[in-house]
């Protein structure tokens, strides 16, 4: 029996307390977790339309001439809701994420390509894109403050996907079901509302991975119902676009997806671990499973069968093509577009090409510096969630941050193999998500850190 017979607070345990905002209070249950109350039942309306642009760039963005001002104009409506519901109606406060700020400024210093550019007019034909890429971006920054935000953004992405199944459902079945070990003109998914193969395989990774997301964060088993069918439209898309950038970021996604959810989930009972290995095992195998039979398989296997075959492709020769550039122009580059102006890759036509990777064209045409600023960009995207994750955050918030850090693996897989700068779906996508992890950090930041 205790001899205590007076109450001593100083016996206690302490515990900071928890930040409190009007929409959204975290509380601690009785065994110390965070939990959540008054979560909104609904996406906010800045959330929905957002979410609204993001499906039209999806399905109109690419799709055709008549339909590519869409995107823009809903873009445009976007931004005149932020300043009129955001900031004058409810008061917002600016949202500052330095993944975005990173990419604001290299769009600026991409900006001074103007000086060193040997074609003015194809320089600003090319840069406009990154001025409004680069607007929406901050745009969608702004407008996302709560999970059913971000979800009901993933979620549009993930419906997107599905239109265009629907509707170049013949051409996505034919390339699918195609057999041969050559490819022949229009054996790839090409016509479609993305006109072009990587393009429409890096869409279905992204429609997957945000599928995935409305899978583990939305409460409702209607809703986690309805996250599936992208989920397996976005396996068809992969499949049909016979993209090998998207092959691989698959494989990187679902690599990442075990290191930094399932492992970090393997605590608890003896039941929990073995259901969360289990799930492990099921995603790592699926994943090897799917891609070892995917119908364009054997290009991924041609290109790094070996040595010979790596230094054949022209995305390795136009490496090495940007690294010459960059040694004779270290500061500023060529410019944007200077790449293609300056000839180091030309297509079938003869007609100047761009570097088919990031990496080339940031080091030819922005200078080292512009290289920094970019790739400086993508690590604070990875850090940022990194330190999100050792917050106290509800389960559900949890599993969001660590998805995006396995999205983060393939997203590297995108840039090494692709044109990402200027890209009209996954930066906006970047802007949803550091919008959501600014919020997180605002709400729960000043809470005792969970050891993760």
């Amino acid at each position: 029996m205790s001899n205590l017979t007076t109450f001593n607070p100083t016996l206690l345990q302490r515990r900071p307390p928890l930040p409190v905002v009007a929409d959204y209070a975290p509380a601690l249950d009785e065994h110390g977790e965070v939990v959540e109350v008054n979560e909104p039942l609904m996406p906010s309306l800045l959330g929905l339309v957002t979410g609204v642009y993001l499906l039209s760039v999806v399905t109109m963005s690419s799709a055709s001439k008549e339909t590519s001002w869409i995107p823009q104009v809903i873009g445009a409506t976007l931004g005149v809701l932020w300043i009129a519901v955001g900031i004058f109606a409810k008061g917002q406060p600016i949202a500052w994420s330095k993944p975005i700020t990173l990419f604001l400024i290299f769009g600026a210093w991409a900006g001074l390509g103007f000086l060193v550019t040997i074609d003015p007019d194809y320089f600003m034909d090319v840069y406009q894109t990154s001025i409004k890429v680069s607007i929406i971006t901050w745009i969608c920054l702004q407008c996302i403050r709560t999970r059913k935000d971000y979800l009901i953004c993933c979620l549009m992405i993930g419906v997107g996907g599905c239109i265009i199944l629907l509707v170049g459902y013949d051409t996505i079945m034919r390339a699918v079901e195609f057999t041969g070990s050559r490819v022949s003109k229009g054996a790839r998914a090409e016509d479609t509302l993305v006109n072009n193969t990587n393009d429409l395989g890096q869409v279905g990774v992204l429609m997957g991975f945000t599928s995935a997301c409305c899978l583990l964060g939305y409460r409702s088993v209607v809703m986690k119902l309805v996250a599936i069918p992208p989920i397996i439209a976005a396996l068809y898309i992969v499949a049909a676009s016979g993209s090998r950038q998207a092959m691989v970021g698959v494989i990187a996604i679902s690599v990442g997806t075990y290191w930094h959810h399932f492992r970090m989930s393997q605590k608890g009972s003896i039941g929990k671990k073995l259901i969360v290995v289990f799930l492990s095992l099921c995603v790592l195998g699926g994943t090897l499973y799917y891609i070892q039979n995917l119908p364009f398989f054997f290009r991924l296997v041609s290109v790094v069968s070996s040595r010979e075959e790596v230094e054949r492709e022209p995305r390795f020769q136009y490496f090495l093509y940007a690294l010459g550039a960059t040694a004779e122009h270290p500061l500023m580059g060529l410019g944007t577009g200077g790449f293609a102006l300056a000839r180091y890759g030309v297509n079938a036509e003869n007609v100047g090409h761009y570097s088919h990777s990031t990496v080339s064209e940031t080091l030819s045409c922005n200078g080292i510096p512009g290289f920094l600023l970019y790739f400086g960009s993508r690590f604070a995207f990875f850090f940022l969630a990194k330190r999100t994750q050792r917050l106290p955050l509800p389960s559900r918030d949890l599993a969001m941050v660590r998805l995006m850090m396995a999205f983060f693996w393939g997203l590297i897989i995108f840039d090494v193999v692709n044109i990402t700068f200027q890209d009209r779906l996954v930066w906006p996508w970047l802007g949803v998500a550091c919008g959501y992890l600014w919020q997180l950090n605002k709400r729960y930041g000043s809470a005792a850190p969970v050891v993760a």
